[in-house]
């Protein structure tokens, strides 16, 4: 059937330039064969990939022509395009998130990078492909870097770690992407600017701290009742005032409301559980002089004062 056939009526119109280009040059060149891809019609009237190697024979007195020897490969085609496929949606995904991501061999040579790394490093996606990420490093964290990847690498496991980069705080998650062997083969990288969370952690550490020693200072202690949540945070000198030590209690617990009206005098702890739960039912603040008996301790005078805090038109914390 195929006997006589002109090629143009076998080879997809799309190719049948690339093909007839192929012969020519294998027919200026018969020194060298030439290997082509093209589509030709199938029996079912389907397109089939193929493979082509060709070479001219025509310095052979015997064989007037080209000699071509050819190989489906339909199903090799199909998954180098679903490869390409993915390798699409993870340069999307990549370039999707704002932050720094990276893609790279256990030695550390880059094989995918988003624009936001680019970026961070005052360079291009294109530049950074086939780079060492160590050398974007200063000498002072290049060193450590090698040991985390190392470390990731030797483990299978991942690793998160922080570190300080000229004028910001980076945190950078490492991933690593093991074969079937369970053998790392490439590692990914995530890496974001937390400066501005440092700096707020760091002020809201001072800010506690400072409180806490006010306090002290006052012999004033602070505490909240969430509603919706039911759990009840003391401030350091509220455990202080009843005798207790804030390490062996559990934090944010509802068991501290029970271990505070616990410590009243007995006669006082109707007039403070009657003045809690109306301000949890209406928002009416209370102030009261009431006696405690801290743990451990003598018996005191208090004054507790406490205001709602309105949220949709309900009270949610006290």
């Amino acid at each position: 059937d195929l006997e006589g056939r002109a090629i143009d009526t076998l080879v997809h119109p799309d190719d049948l330039t690339t093909v007839l280009a192929a012969w020519n040059e294998t027919i200026a060149h018969p020194e060298k064969p030439v290997t082509v891809r093209y589509r030709h019609i199938h029996k079912t009237q389907q397109w089939v990939h193929s493979e082509a190697i060709a070479q001219s024979f025509l310095t052979d007195a015997s064989i007037n022509g080209v000699l071509v020897s050819v190989r489906d490969i339909t199903g090799q085609i199909h998954t180098e395009q679903q490869m390409h496929r993915h390798e699409q949606t993870l340069e999307a995904v990549f370039n999707t998130i704002t932050e720094s991501i990276h893609l790279i061999t256990p030695d550390g040579t880059i094989l995918m990078a988003n624009a936001a790394m680019a970026q961070r490093f005052a360079t291009t996606v294109d530049q950074l492909i086939g780079r060492n990420v160590f050398d974007l490093f200063p000498p002072e964290n290049r060193r450590r870097r090698k040991q985390h990847l190392e470390q990731v690498v030797a483990s299978g496991q991942p690793l998160t770690l922080i570190d300080q980069r000229m004028e910001y705080t980076c945190e950078t998650h490492i991933w690593p992407i093991v074969d079937a062997n369970g053998i790392v083969e490439r590692v990914v990288l995530f890496a974001r600017d937390v400066s501005k969370r440092m700096q707020a952690e760091r002020a809201l550490t001072n800010s506690r701290n400072l409180l806490n020693t006010t306090q002290r200072l006052a012999r004033i202690g602070g505490w909240e009742w969430d509603v919706e949540a039911q759990t009840m945070t003391w401030t350091d000198t509220t455990y202080h005032i009843h005798g207790l030590q804030a390490e062996d209690q559990a934090a944010a617990s509802a068991d501290l409301v029970g271990k505070s009206l616990a410590s009243y005098h007995p006669e006082d702890r109707p007039v403070i559980h009657a003045a809690f739960q109306r301000c949890l039912a209406t928002g009416a603040p209370y102030d009261l002089r009431l006696r405690l008996r801290p743990v451990g301790g003598d018996r005191l005078w208090v004054r507790t004062m406490a205001e709602p805090v309105w949220r949709n038109g309900q009270v949610a914390l006290v």
